[in-house]
C-alpha cells in the first residue's frame, strides 16, 4: 500500500485516511480493491513477524549453553571462597580467645573481689549500726535522772539508726543461711522487740503514771516512737501500731467504763447525759488540752479512734440496759430523753470530726433505741383517744354568728396537725427505720379509719325522708369536703413517710395508704349518691305537676296550639329547683371535680325522670308530643347552663378559656343525652298512615337506631296503639 509511512505518524487519523480513499460516493465502487490490498499487506506483515520470532529464538538457543556453564563455574568459586573465609574466622577467634582468656579471668576475679568488698563493707556498716543502736537502747534501760524523772529515749535518732539497720539487713536476706548472718539477724529482731517494749513502757509512764503533764519535747519524742512502729509494721506482718492504739484507748477510757457500768445506777438511761459529759471532758482536758494528742501522728486519728471506741462500748452498754428496761408507756419520757441526748451527742461528734468523711456511720448511737420505740407509738394511743372524745363532742359547724360555714370539719385538720407533729418528732429523732415508720403508719391508718366510721359516717342521714331538708345539703357537702381533704392529705402523708424511709436507703420497703384512700373514696361516692338523691326528692313535686297537668286532657284547637309557644309551667318549676340546688350545693364544694360529676349526674337525673314520666302520659297525641318537645328543649337549655352555677374563683383570661372549654364539652354531653329522648318524641308524634306502616317503622329505625321489638312495642303504647 502507498503512503505506509503515514501509519507510523503519531497524528495518524483513520477517518481522514478513509476520506482520502473514498472522497465521493462513486469512489466506493473500488472498496473491494482496497480490501484486497489491505489483506495482502496484512499477510505480508504476519510473515515478516513470524520470521523475526524464529530468528530471535534461534539466536537465544545458541547463547544459552555457554551462559549456564559460566554461571556454574562462578558459583563453585564463590562456595570455595566462603569455606576458606569460615576457616580463617575460626582460627582468628581461637587466637583472640587465647589472648583475652587471662584478661577475662582477671575481670571475674575483680568483680568477685568488689562484691566481697561491698558485702564486707555493708556488713561492717550493719554491725556498726546495730552496735550503736543496741548501745543507745541499753544505755537507757533502768536509768533514772537525778530529779527522779525517767529519761526518755531519743526516738528520732533511734528511728534513723533503725531505718538504716533494717535497710542493710534487707540486703543480707539472701545470706541468712550463713551462720554469722543468721545470728546477727536474730540479734536485730531481739533489739526490735526491746525497742517496742520500751515504747510501750514510755507511753505508759509519760501519759498515765507521771503526776504532771509530759513536756512537749517529751511528747515529740513519743511521736517519733510512733513512726518507729510504722517502720517496723512495714518490715513485718506484725501490727504494733494497732496494739499501741488499742492499749492506749483501753487505758484512756478505762475510768469511764468503770464508772458507767450498765449494771450500776450510773449506767442507767437517766444518767446517760452524765456519761456523755464525762467523755467530752475527758477528751477535751485529758487528750487535747494536756497535749497527749501530740504524742501521736496526726494521720493516726487517735481522737476519732477514741470516739469510735466510746460509741461502740456505749451502744453495747445501752443494748444491755434496754434489754432490762421496762417497756411501759410510763417510761417513754425517759426513753425519749435518752434518745434525744444520744442524737445531740452524735451531732457533737460529727461536728468535732467533720473532716473525717467516713466517720458518720461509726459515730451513731441512736439506732439501738429503734426496737424499743414501739412504746412511744403506744403512748400516743391514749392521747389520740382523748382527741377523738373531743371530736365527738365538738360541734360540726360553728355557732350562729361565728362566720361562714366551714368547708371541712375542723377536727379533720386537727387530726392531721397531730400526725404532722408526730412525724416531726420522728424526724428529730433521726429514726428513719422502715420498721418504726411502718408501725407509726399503722397507727395513723387505724385512727383514720376510726375518724371515717366514728365521725363522718354518723353524720350522713340514715332516713331518706330527711334528705329533702335544706340542712341535709349542708351536712352532705360538709362531709364530702372533709372526706376529700382527708383523702388528699393521706397521700401527702404517705409521700412524706416514704421520703423519710428512702432518705436512709433506697432498698427499704415503702408504706402504703391505699386501703385508707379506697375507704374514703367509697365514702365520697356514697355521699355524692345521697346528694343526687336529695335533688331527686326536690324534683318530685315538679314531676307530679308534669303528670297531673290538666292541659294534657283538654282538647286543643289549632288556634290555641298556634298560641301555645311557651314551655309548660312544670318546666319552670323544674328549672328553678335544679338551679337553686346547684347554687346551694356548688357554693359549698371545695373541688371542681365533684362539681363536674354532679352536673353530669343532675343531667342524667332530669332526662331519666322526664323519660320515666312519659309513660304516665300515654297515649301521647301530636299536640302533646309537640308541647313535650318544646318542654324538653327548654329543659336542655337549663341543663346546658348548669356549669355556670359553679364558683368562679379565677377571673383571668386563662381561667376563662378553660371554663369556656369545659362548658362546650358539657353542652355536647347534654346534646347526646337529650338527643335520644328528642328522637323518641319525634317518633311518637309521627303519624302511622294506613297501608304505609313500613314507612313509620323505617323512620323508627332511622331515628332510634334500635331494632329491639320490646322497645318498639313501648313506643306504640306511648302512641296509644296496642300491638
Amino acid at each position: 500500500m502507498s503512503g505506509q509511512s503515514q501509519f507510523d505518524s503519531p497524528e495518524y487519523s483513520p477517518m481522514e485516511h478513509l476520506g482520502q480513499l473514498f472522497p465521493t460516493a462513486e469512489s466506493l465502487k473500488g472498496l473491494q480493491q482496497v480490501l484486497n490490498s489491505t489483506n495482502f499487506y496484512k499477510k505480508q506483515l504476519n510473515e515478516q513477524t513470524r520470521g523475526k520470532i524464529a530468528e530471535y529464538q534461534a539466536r537465544q538457543t545458541s547463547r544459552e549453553v555457554p551462559v549456564k556453564a559460566q554461571l556454574a563455574a562462578e558459583l563453585g568459586d564463590l562456595k570455595a571462597s566462603i569455606v576458606q573465609t569460615q576457616a580463617k574466622s575460626l582460627e582468628t577467634a581461637a587466637t583472640i580467645d587465647a589472648m583475652i582468656s587471662p584478661i577475662k579471668k582477671l575481670d571475674d576475679v575483680k568483680k568477685k573481689l568488689l562484691l566481697t568488698m561491698n558485702v564486707f563493707k555493708r556488713l561492717q556498716m550493719l554491725i556498726i549500726s546495730y552496735t550503736l543502736l543496741s548501745e543507745l537502747v541499753e544505755q537507757q534501760k533502768g536509768r533514772e535522772a537525778e530529779n527522779g524523772e525517767r529519761p526518755i529515749l531519743h526516738y528520732q535518732e533511734i528511728y534513723f539508726k533503725l531505718d538504716a539497720t533494717l535497710s542493710l539487713m534487707e540486703y543480707f536476706k539472701p545470706y541468712k543461711p550463713i551462720k554469722d548472718i543468721s545470728r546477727l539477724s536474730k540479734q536485730i529482731n531481739e533489739l526490735k522487740y526491746s525497742i517496742i517494749e520500751l515504747i510501750f513502757v514510755d507511753f505508759n509512764y509519760y501519759l498515765f503514771e507521771t503526776r504532771f503533764n509530759a513536756r512537749l519535747e517529751t511528747l515529740g519524742h513519743l511521736n517519733h516512737a510512733c513512726l518507729i512502729l510504722d517502720l517496723l509494721d512495714g518490715q513485718s506482718s506484725h501490727h504494733n501500731k494497732d496494739k499501741l492504739v488499742n492499749w492506749y484507748i483501753q487505758k484512756f477510757l478505762s475510768d469511764i467504763f468503770e464508772i458507767f457500768r450498765p449494771t450500776d445506777e450510773a449506767g442507767s438511761l437517766e444518767n446517760l447525759t452524765r456519761r456523755f459529759t464525762y467523755f467530752k471532758k475527758t477528751l477535751t482536758d485529758g487528750f487535747y488540752e494536756s497535749h497527749q494528742c501530740d504524742a501521736f501522728p496526726a494521720g493516726w486519728n487517735i481522737g476519732l479512734a477514741l470516739a469510735e471506741h466510746f460509741v461502740t462500748r456505749t451502744r453495747d452498754d445501752l443494748r444491755e440496759v434496754l434489754r432490762l428496761f421496762q417497756n411501759s408507756t410510763s417510761q417513754v419520757e425517759i426513753l425519749l430523753k435518752a434518745l434525744q441526748e444520744s442524737i445531740d451527742f452524735e451531732k457533737y461528734l460529727l461536728k468535732s470530726f467533720a473532716d473525717e468523711e467516713e466517720s458518720a456511720a461509726t459515730l451513731t448511737i441512736s439506732g439501738v433505741f429503734v426496737p424499743h420505740l414501739s412504746i412511744w407509738i403506744k403512748s400516743q394511743e391514749p392521747q389520740l383517744d382523748a382527741k377523738f372524745l373531743e371530736f365527738l363532742s365538738a360541734p360540726k359547724f360553728p355557732a350562729a354568728g361565728a362566720g361562714a360555714t366551714p368547708h371541712v370539719i375542723p377536727s379533720s385538720a386537727e387530726l392531721f396537725k397531730r400526725y404532722k407533729s408526730l412525724i416531726s418528732q420522728a424526724g428529730r429523732f433521726s429514726v428513719h427505720s422502715s420498721t418504726f415508720l411502718a408501725d407509726l403508719s399503722r397507727l395513723f391508718k387505724r385512727y383514720l379509719q376510726r375518724y371515717l366510721y366514728e365521725i363522718l359516717v354518723p353524720i350522713l342521714p340514715t332516713n331518706p325522708k330527711v334528705l329533702n331538708d335544706t340542712e341535709a345539703v349542708n351536712y352532705l357537702t360538709l362531709v364530702l369536703n372533709t372526706a376529700e381533704y382527708c383523702s388528699s392529705t393521706v397521700e401527702q402523708l404517705e409521700e412524706r413517710i416514704n421520703a423519710m424511709i428512702q432518705s436512709q436507703s433506697q432498698s427499704e420497703p415503702v408504706v402504703s395508704f391505699d386501703d385508707i384512700r379506697e375507704s374514703y373514696l367509697g365514702f365520697i361516692v356514697k355521699t355524692i349518691n345521697l346528694i343526687v338523691e336529695n335533688v331527686s326528692q326536690s324534683l318530685e313535686i315538679s314531676w307530679r305537676e308534669m303528670v297531673n297537668n290538666p292541659n294534657w286532657a283538654t282538647t286543643v284547637t289549632t288556634e290555641e296550639t298556634d298560641a301555645a309557644s311557651d314551655a309548660s309551667r312544670y318546666v319552670a318549676h323544674l328549672s328553678s329547683t335544679i338551679e337553686d340546688k346547684c347554687q346551694q350545693i356548688f357554693s359549698k364544694l371545695s373541688k371542681q371535680l365533684y362539681m363536674k360529676n354532679l352536673c353530669d349526674r343532675f343531667c342524667e337525673l332530669l332526662v331519666k325522670g322526664f323519660a320515666n314520666n312519659l309513660t304516665h302520659l300515654k297515649p301521647i297525641n301530636v299536640l302533646m308530643g309537640e308541647q313535650l318537645l318544646l318542654d324538653l328543649h327548654s329543659l336542655k337549655d337549663v341543663l346546658s347552663r348548669l356549669p355556670d352555677r359553679e364558683k368562679k374563683n379565677l377571673e383571668d383570661d386563662g381561667a376563662k378559656t378553660v371554663r369556656d372549654r369545659k362548658n362546650a364539652r358539657h353542652k355536647e354531653y347534654v346534646n347526646r343525652l337529650v338527643g335520644r329522648l328528642n328522637n323518641l318524641l319525634k317518633i311518637v308524634i309521627t303519624p302511622i298512615i294506613s297501608g304505609d306502616e313500613e314507612s313509620f317503622i323505617n323512620t323508627y329505625f332511622l331515628l332510634m337506631k334500635d331494632q329491639s321489638t320490646p322497645n318498639y312495642i313501648k313506643v306504640l303504647e306511648l302512641k296509644g296503639i296496642s300491638p
